[in-house]
């Protein structure tokens, strides 16, 4: 499981959109539908799922850490969101172990990873291929 964090508008969701094959793999918390599905666990049928600001969500991380328990040897799963997620580090919570921590930070207001043709730059690309 890769978690992808940093402020808003740094590019998170489209780095890791960049990676699904399947547009049925990405599930927003703020899209009510998409809501619903992950609150019934009716999950897609892909092989990886992104779960985008489902920080907002007050169980989130037992969720997650259930999620992964059963499903981490046939799904992968990235988690976009913000400071929240950087709070795991520090909380030693239960998800210890199961995750790897990708921080993107702005640069000069610009989404750092993605360039004006919404090309990937190589080192974010590089971290998640080797989790992925």
């Amino acid at each position: 499981m890769v978690f992808i964090s940093g402020p808003r508008q740094v590019g998170k969701t489209t780095l890791a959109m960049s990676f699904l094959k399947n547009k049925d793999s990405y599930l927003n918390w703020d899209i009510p539908a998409h809501r619903e599905a992950i609150l019934k666990r009716e999950l897609p049928l892909t092989d990886l799922w992104c779960f985008d600001e489902i920080h907002k969500y007050k169980s989130w991380r037992d969720y997650l850490k259930g999620i992964y328990d059963e499903f981490h040897t046939s799904h992968q799963i990235l988690v976009t969101g913000s400071a929240r997620l950087d709070l795991l580090r520090k909380s030693g919570d239960s998800l210890q172990g199961r995750y790897h921590h990708l921080r993107l930070h702005s640069a000069s207001g610009t989404k750092q990873f993605v360039n004006k043709d919404n090309i990937i730059h190589i080192p974010a690309v590089a971290f998640l291929q080797s989790f992925i």
